[in-house]
């Protein structure tokens, strides 16, 4: 498996079961649907908005479990029509453990939020339809096939913006983004 990320954002507007309709003429399968909480750390030495990095770390409580992840985030890769960077995950076994670790050398906490994912998975791609709860739903397709990508944007014509930030730019911009404690499955 690759250690990069290859990935196009969009911001969805209009109906998500359009959106949904459109997807199946890519023969995706749904995967998963979940409730992702996100947690993001700077470093103690460096500013990582300056760097362009990030720390992540994830609960993921999805329909078939719950598992727990943390994430280095590497630079994004400049001028290319993609985001392309080096992404680094493990799953961990205690969320609050780790956590704590990060805390003790000095990584602190700069923002946590939800979001509802609904995962579908194709040969060669991955989509995303995330609800970034108060702010939007968006559209996540990671492959390193450039042509799905352009023939999803012509299926999808109107219905999709482009979108070069990521869901903590995003937080940090517009400071609408929430915590969800409630866990049960939350469906369109």
């Amino acid at each position: 498996m690759s250690e990069y990320e290859i990935e196009v954002k969009y911001r969805v507007l209009c109906d998500v079961k359009y959106v949904k309709e459109k997807l199946s003429i890519l023969d995706l399968k749904l995967v998963d649907e979940c409730i992702e909480t996100d947690t993001y750390l700077n470093h103690p030495c460096k500013d990582f908005s300056k760097t362009d990095e990030a720390l992540r770390l994830r609960i993921r409580k999805c329909s078939s479990g719950t598992k727990y992840y943390i994430t280095y985030k590497g630079p994004r890769e400049p001028g290319l029509e993609v985001k392309k960077r080096i992404e680094i995950e493990s799953i961990i076994v205690d969320y609050d453990k780790v956590l704590k670790i990060l805390e003790r050398l000095g990584f602190t906490p700069i923002l946590k939020y939800s979001k509802h994912r609904t995962i579908y998975g194709g040969e060669e791609l991955s989509i995303t339809i995330d609800q970034l709860y108060d702010v939007g739903v968006f559209l996540e397709i990671e492959t390193c096939n450039i042509e799905l990508i352009k023939k999803l944007k012509d299926i999808l014509g109107y219905c999709i913006e482009e979108v070069h930030e990521t869901y903590l730019e995003i937080c940090l911009s517009t400071k609408k983004c929430r915590v969800i404690d409630d866990t049960s499955m939350v469906h369109d």
